[in-house]
């Protein structure tokens, strides 16, 4: 890497259909109701994915190793048939970190493609695995919250887990490019496969 050429901070994902990033924002809404304006950072609609495995930094000049690696294990994939449904809390409700809402299919496709995606990509990260996949949508990433909101947010959450957002085909992994702004990140689509 010459000392001009910046590192791609890079994740996989499945991209998730407007009426979906529709739905979700209006749990959004909902949910921002019950925390303080500082208390947590809100996932924009038009950055909304299901990420299959995060990268980080990879070095432009492994680009064309790793997509040939994504093409490899993405091929024949799909389409996978998926649903956004229920609401949880990584780690817990009692301690959330992460807002999320789920997503499954029926024949359990997006936790086998998941797999390949991270075998694929396991020489071009440094970032640790998730030791068991759970298909999910980011909603917010919460920094602190007071033990009232806490409270109120568990409860919100356990009275919305059966929530139904939508279903949809997905037919194609991206390999995307996330850029650190003033105003969040910045997402571009770098490669695309399937």
């Amino acid at each position: 890497m010459s000392a001009g050429e910046q590192k791609l901070r890079l994740f996989v994902a499945l991209a998730v259909p407007i009426q979906i990033r529709n739905a979700l924002a209006q749990t959004q809404l909902e949910l921002r109701k019950l925390l303080p304006g500082s208390s947590a950072s809100w996932t924009h609609a038009d950055r909304t994915h299901l990420t299959l495995r995060f990268l980080g930094d990879v070095e432009p000049a492994r680009l064309e190793a790793l997509t040939s690696s994504l093409a490899a294990a993405a091929e024949n994939f799909g389409p996978i048939e998926l649903i956004a449904e229920r609401l949880g809390c990584f780690p817990d409700a009692r301690h959330p970190r992460v807002l999320w809402a789920g997503v499954q299919d029926r024949d359990e496709q997006l936790a086998g493609l998941q797999r390949r995606i991270s075998s694929a990509t396991a020489a071009f990260t440094r970032e640790p695995e998730e030791r068991q996949f759970t298909g999910h949508i980011t909603l917010a990433r919460i920094r602190q919250i007071p033990r009232p909101q806490a409270k109120a947010l568990a409860a919100f959450m356990q009275g919305a887990a059966e929530r139904h957002f939508g279903a949809w085909t997905a037919a194609r992994v991206e390999l995307v490019r996330s850029e650190l702004t003033s105003s969040g990140s910045r997402y571009t689509t770098v490669a695309e496969f399937g």
